[in-house]
């Protein structure tokens, strides 16, 4: 794919690397100099249309910073799709973006990486690990098949790995929690 050129960018888009806004420096189609540039798509990312294609916004402010864009993913640290500041963003495989999900909306549980086996009435938990699922047994309550799933993710998933216990911290908190296993 053929991207935009990082000149162009600069030359229309004025870009904060603390609050991760991008702001139009010249008038621009129905946009006007000053304005913010970018909407939410339906996913929550946000995103920039410029010559009739559609751009996301954390790639193009990746670009801005570093000079180049990028040939991986990026990913939004604290999992706010909405936050572009250039210290919430990485670049990674698609493997470590995916091991920093939180719980699916469709969870009926409310905690990741465990299901109800019907057929014992137990709980079980699995991981996936480097494209493998790992199962890691059957449970009589909820909670313990999740602390399961926890312990393998703090054994294989490193920094983009998150908790259950890191979901029920709450946001805030998970990023002050991240950071103390980082060090």
């Amino acid at each position: 794919m053929i991207e935009i050129s990082i000149e162009k960018l600069k030359e229309l888009l004025s870009y904060n690397p603390a609050t991760g806004v991008l702001i139009w420096k010249v008038d621009y189609g129905r946009a006007k100099a000053g304005q913010e540039a970018s909407a939410k798509n339906g996913a929550g990312y946000k995103r920039i249309g410029i010559d009739g294609r559609k751009y996301y916004c954390h790639r193009i402010c990746w670009a801005i910073s570093y000079g180049y864009w990028p040939s991986k993913n990026i990913d939004h640290v604290d999992r706010d799709r909405g936050n572009n500041s250039i210290s919430n963003l990485r670049e990674v495989t698609q493997g470590e973006n995916c091991r920093n999900k939180g719980i699916n909306p469709l969870n009926p549980h409310g905690y990741k990486g465990i299901s109800l086996y019907k057929r014992t009435g137990k709980w079980t938990a699995q991981i996936k690990v480097n494209g493998e699922k790992m199962h890691l047994g059957y449970f009589p309550t909820k909670e313990e098949a999740a602390a399961a799933y926890d312990e393998a993710v703090n054994s294989t998933h490193g920094e983009f790995g998150v908790t259950n216990q890191d979901l029920l911290i709450g946001r805030n908190s998970w990023l002050r929690v991240k950071s103390r296993k980082s060090a």
